[in-house]
């Protein structure tokens, strides 16, 4: 069969594959970047969660001022969530 008479994609299928290839790994990028925003948007609500459960247990409203050792502990946990979150999801 002469060269002209193949089709498109038997002409070209080395081409398609590496434009298929691309499109899957801009995918495989934006899917890991959605996952890593919806993980960090999570881990903003445990912290808010948190940090308003330890207020009640304080006996204080929500949003409270709290002493710094419990505070800590609540920044601590916050920062443990987002760590995971960049571990899962992040290329680094």
């Amino acid at each position: 069969m002469a060269e002209e008479q193949k089709s498109f994609f038997a002409a070209n299928w080395f081409k398609l594959f590496f434009v298929a290839l691309t499109v899957l790994a801009i995918l495989f990028y934006f899917e890991r970047e959605s996952r890593l925003d919806s993980c960090l948007s999570s881990a903003k609500d445990m912290y808010s969660s948190e940090w308003d459960s330890t207020c009640s247990r304080e006996g204080k409203a929500k949003n409270c001022s709290l002493p710094k050792y419990l505070a800590d502990a609540v920044n601590k946990h916050r920062e443990t969530y987002i760590n995971e979150c960049y571990r899962r999801y992040s290329f680094k």
